[in-house]
């Protein structure tokens, strides 16, 4: 399947059938069919490993020629060697007798006690987590815009701080994808249950929910 049009005409009807319950239905892959229209060049290329071209630069038929680790492993030849060489310069060293002096009286032993600190209460680190969510429509013509005032006020959760603003951005046929943000405490909340939230609360305007980037701070 390489024509573009047709391959949008399936993924449409597909995802009409996703809204109508069948669940083994597939949304629309709006990226797939971007790449699709310019020839699928994100599938194209050519690379080669540093270890390789290293063999190619300096004639090598063998990959462990060319690497760095092998050659860092112990002899074990010199390993023991080195260990003999101790252990005859420590037979060879000197015996250093204590002298002992028997007139010598016996100083009374002194006891220090120490006082406890009184121990600090130590802060629990509050584990939050950035997030960044692409909210993408099933149709190119509804507002995403439009929702986001509702996501923000009724998607409410201990911990949970929902971004000021918004952004939307082109992904192909003239889609466009909304991209919110929210900080989150780990400890109340977790990724999936934003997803579910928006995905539940819009099941006939939302295609997808996905999360385009996440960072824990503490």
């Amino acid at each position: 399947m390489n024509d573009p049009q047709l391959q949008k005409k399936l993924f449409l009807e597909q995802a009409e059938n996703a809204k109508k319950g069948d669940d083994e239905a597939m949304g629309v892959d709006w990226l797939f069919l971007d790449a699709l229209e310019h020839g699928l060049p994100p599938t194209a290329g050519w690379g080669m490993g540093i270890d390789r071209f290293t063999m190619l630069l300096t004639n090598n038929d063998s990959i462990r020629e060319v690497l760095l680790f092998p050659a860092l492993k112990p002899d074990d030849d010199l390993v023991q060697a080195n260990k003999d060489e101790l252990d005859k310069l420590k037979k060879d060293a000197p015996k250093v007798e204590e002298e002992i002096d028997l007139f010598a009286e016996d100083e009374p032993e002194v006891k220090f006690i120490e006082r406890k600190k009184p121990e600090q209460k130590k802060k629990e680190k509050v584990e939050k987590t950035f997030i960044q969510l692409d909210i993408k429509p099933y149709e190119a013509e509804f507002d995403l815009s439009s929702i986001f005032t509702k996501i923000t006020n009724q998607i409410i959760i201990q911990g949970l701080v929902w971004g000021e603003s918004f952004s939307m951005q082109a992904i192909a046929f003239g889609v466009k994808k909304m991209v919110i943000s929210a900080v989150y405490e780990d400890q109340f909340c977790e990724s999936d249950n934003l997803i579910d939230a928006i995905q539940d609360m819009f099941p006939d305007e939302v295609q997808s929910v996905d999360v385009a980037q996440i960072q824990k701070h503490c």
